[in-house]
Order: C-alpha cells, then structure tokens, then sequence
C-alpha cells in the first residue's frame, strides 16, 4: 500500500488547534470551580511562535505573526453553535472586520446539582450575546458568552453561566444557581452556618468577609469549648491558650486552630487577605475538625 502523506496543518490552522484548547482547558477550570468573579487567563505561551515556524518558506514572518496576533485577539467563537442552533454574531460582522476567527469546543464539567450533589454536566446551549468587535467602536478581544449546562444525572434545567472575556481573561460574572461547596461532616453542627457563611462570601468575591466568617467559627469554638460565653472580653492570646489545654494534646501540637485565629486576626485588621489564605486556613480548620472526631472514634473503641 502507498503510503498516506502526513499534513501538516499551516500557521492559521496551528494556532487554531493550540489556543482552541487552552480556552477549553481555562474555561472548564473556571466553570468547575464555579466562584463568581475569579478569573482565568487562557495561557498562550510560546504558540504563536510555534505557529510561524510550520509556514512555508518565503512568507514574510513579520506579516504572519501580525496576523496570529490579531487572530488570538479577534473573536473567540465556540464551535457548539452550529449544534445548539444558535446563532453566531462573528458570522454577522463586517467583511472589513471578518478574519480568521479562533474557535473552541465546550467543556464537559463537573459541579453542583441542586438535586444529585457533585455530578458531570455538559453543555446544552451557548450564546455569544456581546462582541466588541462589532461594535461602532471596533475594539477586539472582548465578549460575553452565556452558557447552558445540564446534569447527565437528573436532567434537570440546566444551569446558566456568564463569562466575560478580556483579551486573554475569562471571569465568572454569573450562575443561575449558587455554588457554596459542601460543608466537611467533621464540622460541628452548631458551626457550620458560620462555615457555610465563609464558603459564601467567597464565592461572591468577598475574600475579607470570608476571613471575618473563618475567625469566628474559631473562636465560637474556642470559648464554647472552655464554657466561655460567646460575647465574654477575653485577650486572643489567652483564649487560645485556653483552648489548647482543654483539648487532646496530640490535636494542640499537630492540628493547632491557634495559627489560623492569628493569620485571620491579622488578615482581617489588615483587608489583605487573598483567596490562598483563605484556601489555607479552611484547611486547617478541616484538619482540626477531622482529628478530634478520628481520635473520638479511636477512644470510644
């Protein structure tokens, strides 16, 4: 048999294939972690210069790489369209703006469903209800999109994201149902309103009230724990020592909740919390929890 020639895709091609991928590998991060107002960049790298070097010989690399360039800057197009029927703004811009367009395949994704808990959704619908680059005053590179994603489980109606895109940024600006994530079995009761608060204000972009929601639940717990009333006038200092000695030692040395009333007094006076420190001390609120219940189970053995 002869053998099948290998194509090579050209530069337009190329870069097509690359950035297409990394705005559905962004995209599904994004819509996964489901919190409003994070933001994602599409990571482009080195492409456009891998792209210049599958073009032939003689084409002027100045040229090409104004025109990936623009490419990568122009409209985004997502290739569902045609499936879902809806239709796509690119195709109703002027010839004069009309280039080769970047276009990108849905994500399927898993989040929360109000009815099945974590579950695998895919996408139902899309819309591209903003570009700029239609717009009187021609400005590339920024669109909104709205799409529809429905439960494989339940088949419920589907849920509803907004993304807006800058240049290279896409952020959450919208779900049709808030996403809070589940609060960990190891909480106690009596605080997990106060945890769920935290997961909350987070998940609307509000990192510094988290922080405010995270140092109360420790020090609800700290001063119920030593009989103390929640509004008694205790110094922090003391009221974690107190804490410590009314605790199991191993839980005081390998899971203190000292470090994060510290780290969270001080991000809270100081308003520069991040979401990592947020991230971190839920951790070690979980951790914390997660030992005292191991080592009850192990002593009621």
């Amino acid at each position: 048999m002869p053998d099948i020639p290998t194509v090579v895709p050209g530069p337009f091609d190329f870069l097509d294939g690359e950035v297409g991928t990394s705005i559905h590998n962004s995209l599904k991060a994004l819509l996964e972690e489901s919190y409003l107002y994070r933001n994602r960049e599409v990571a482009i790298g080195g492409i456009v210069d891998e792209a210049i070097a599958t073009a032939e010989d003689g084409v002027s690399r100045e040229r090409l790489r104004t025109d990936l360039e623009s490419m990568v800057n122009g409209s985004w197009d997502p290739k569902e369209h045609h499936i879902f029927g809806n239709h796509s703004p690119v195709r109703d811009m002027p010839r004069s703006r009309r280039s080769r367009q970047i276009s990108f395949n849905l994500p399927t994704i898993e989040t929360w469903c109000d009815t099945c808990g974590k579950e695998v959704h895919g996408p139902a619908g899309c819309q591209v209800i903003f570009d700029q680059s239609m717009a009187d005053e021609y400005d590339p590179g920024k669109q909104i999109y709205a799409f529809s994603y429905q439960c494989h489980k339940c088949k419920a109606a589907p849920l509803v994201f907004l993304v807006r895109r800058n240049r290279l940024k896409l952020q959450l600006t919208g779900r049709s149902s808030p996403f809070f994530g589940p609060v960990p079995s190891e909480i106690p009761k009596p605080l997990r309103s106060i945890y769920r608060d935290a997961l909350a204000s987070v998940a609307c972009g509000d990192v510094s009230a988290g922080i405010y929601h995270l140092r109360t639940l420790v020090e609800h717990q700290m001063k119920s724990s030593c009989g103390l009333e929640l509004g008694a006038r205790i110094d922090g200092v003391e009221l974690c020592e107190k804490y410590n000695a009314s605790i199991d030692p191993v839980v005081s040395q390998r899971a203190s909740l000292t470090s994060v009333f510290n780290s969270m007094s001080a991000k809270l006076h100081g308003r520069d919390g991040i979401d990592a420190d947020f991230e971190q001390a839920l951790q070690l609120i979980t951790n914390h929890f997660g030992l005292v219940a191991t080592l009850a189970k192990l002593g009621q053995r």
